[in-house]
């Protein structure tokens, strides 16, 4: 029996060391699982703001399309704009050629009175060249008005070469 209570005596304290074992183990796994929730909650950060960047890149791109959108439209209604004030002085050298068309048929079918009709017709080439003078008044400034929309086109067309994928 003496053996069995020195064994007994021996039970206790190895029971306190493996619970204290026991205990120590539970605290690193407890220990360890805090480690790993925050190291998951600061990777559902970074990823958080890794979306918050791609987001602000997706709508800052949008206004800039919208932006650059608008400006072009804007460009084309002054083109069509200048094309109207074209078309309109067009019309009416169109008039002007026909009355000095019909003006020199008048003269080549009265030549026998060649005087008066070379006086009506001096004063009818003086009037087509006061219309030409004005016709190419209009063109220069549809010249420069041309130029300034290059200048204009100029930088948007190098702006929307940023948005052409692969180019950056």
């Amino acid at each position: 029996m003496a053996n069995n209570i020195i064994e007994d005596n021996a039970k206790d304290p190895l029971v306190a060391a493996i619970e204290a074992g026991f205990a120590a183990l539970h605290e690193d796994n407890n220990q360890r699982e805090d480690i790993l929730n925050k190291q998951f909650e600061l990777q559902l950060k970074v990823q958080d703001k890794r979306n918050q960047k791609w987001r602000l890149g997706a709508l800052l791109g949008g206004i800039a399309i919208i932006v650059l959108g608008y400006s072009l439209h804007k460009t084309i209604v002054v083109f069509e704009e200048d094309m109207d004030t074209m078309a309109g002085e067009m019309v009416k050298m169109s008039g002007y050629m026909h009355t000095m068309s019909k003006d020199m048929s008048e003269m080549n079918g009265s030549m026998g009175v060649m005087s008066p009709q070379m006086v009506s017709m001096a004063e009818d080439i003086d009037q087509m060249r006061e219309h030409i003078g004005s016709m190419d008044n209009h063109m220069t400034y549809m010249s420069r008005d041309m130029g300034q929309m290059n200048r204009a086109m100029s930088p948007l067309m190098g702006n929307m070469q940023k948005f052409v994928p692969g180019s950056w």
